[in-house]
């Protein structure tokens, strides 16, 4: 029988640690500001973006009949309202559970939020958006960076 560390999960923590040696040495103090307040950062920004899904949840159910007399042109921009709504939610809620779990210096926490910022780099490049792509690239250099710190 394998032990914790080993299958599928290890192989990313081997790809993360590789990756970690190969970028230059973050500055300790940087890296001291990051695991004090990243995980505070991220509950309060998912407990936001669970209230705003919400929301938008209400909101898209009170306008989806309007959408629908639109025609096809509508119901596609319903369908992809919905979606949407849904995505937020969902990454909301893994940054929030991801925040807590770092807070707590849970490893889990550490992926959670390490896999918010791989989506997060994937949305900027589809939507080309180059401020953001740096800012979530630079955000990561640092989240690599603490990793060791995780157990």
């Amino acid at each position: 029988m394998q032990g914790p560390n080993m299958g599928g999960s290890s192989q990313w923590d081997e790809y993360a640690e590789r990756l970690r040696q190969q970028l230059p040495t973050a500055p300790e103090s940087l890296i001291e500001i990051y695991v004090q307040w990243a995980p505070w950062i991220a509950m309060i920004f998912g407990a936001i973006g669970i209230i705003l899904s919400i929301g938008f949840l209400f909101l898209g159910a009170v306008i989806s009949p309007f959408l629908v007399l639109g025609g096809g042109s509508g119901v596609n921009a319903g369908i992809g309202l919905f979606v949407a709504i849904v995505l937020l939610a969902v990454s909301s809620i893994l940054e929030l559970v991801g925040g807590y779990l770092m807070k707590a210096m849970s490893l889990t926490g550490w992926w959670l939020i390490a896999v918010g910022l791989g989506v997060g780099i994937l949305q900027n490049l589809i939507h080309v958006s180059v401020f953001g792509l740096i800012i979530t690239l630079l955000i990561g250099y640092v989240h690599i960076a603490v990793k060791p710190r995780y157990a």
